[in-house]
This record gives C-alpha cells, structure tokens and sequence, in this order.
C-alpha cells in the first residue's frame, strides 16, 4: 500500500486555504485603510506643531512658500498648501495669511470617505481646537499666541 494523501484530502486543504483567504483579505485591507487614516493625522498634528514652530522661531511666514515650512507634503501654490488623504488630492486646504500670521484651515466639503473620516479622528479634532473643520474653516492666528515670561 502506498502512502500518501488521497484526492478528497487535497480538496479539502485546498477549501479551507481558500475560506481562511477570503476572511484574512478583507481584514488585511482594512487594517492598511486605517493605517494611511492615522498617518495622515499625524501629518496634520506635525503640519500644525512645524508652522508654529517655524513661526515662533522666524516671527512670521513673509517669503517663504508654504511646503518649504514644513517636511510634510503639500501640493498647491506659495501660499495655498493642499494635503491628499486616500484618494482624495484636496481634502485638506491650507492658507497662510503671512502679513498676519495666521493659517486658515478648510476641510473639503464633498470629501471621500477616508478624508472625512481621517478629518473626524480625535487627534485631528484636537489638534484644530476641537473643531470639525469638513467644509468649514479654522484659523490658528499665530501672532497672537505668546509666552510671557514675568520672572
């Protein structure tokens, strides 16, 4: 008698590779759609902390286009900076006002679904004061905020 596995056992290993695929593969892609959500809020927060600190360091934006302020990319013009999430080019707008100081903050109002939601995530949110900014605008008026130092 010879050993081996029959045609029935064969099948069945097969069937069942197949159904822990087809249950693994929606998994996976939803794990990689939540991935580029945070990555992307995490480009927003940095976007955030590097106009402020840029700002606070050169004590206003004049002459400088607004992706050399930041390492995060942003397509746009000098003063419009556009950042994409998911598929979505312009989900994300932002203004620099450099004779005020200020950065104005838009997000797209008919956005697809992973700009709103990464737009809606709470570090996000926290980030913009806690304000949903989906087709509204939120400003950060730089030149107001200051430290004092009263020793």
């Amino acid at each position: 008698m010879k050993k081996g596995f029959t045609m029935i056992e064969l099948i069945f290993v097969i069937v069942i590779l197949g159904i822990l695929a087809a249950v693994a593969i929606p998994k996976i892609n939803a794990t990689r759609d939540d991935a580029e959500k945070v990555k992307s809020a995490q480009n927003i927060v940095t976007l955030i902390g590097d106009l402020g600190s840029y700002y606070t360091a050169q004590g206003s934006f004049t002459g400088k286009k607004i992706q050399e302020l930041t390492n995060v990319a942003l397509g746009g013009t000098d003063t419009e900076g556009t950042m994409k999430i998911g598929k979505d080019d312009n989900c994300l707008t932002i203004k620099v006002d450099s004779a005020n100081g200020k950065v104005t903050f838009t997000g797209k109002a008919s956005a697809s679904k992973a700009c709103t939601e990464t737009l809606q995530l709470e570090t996000v949110k926290a980030a913009l004061g806690g304000n949903d900014i989906i087709g509204k605008d939120y400003i950060i008026d730089f030149a107001a905020t200051s430290v004092n130092l009263n020793f």
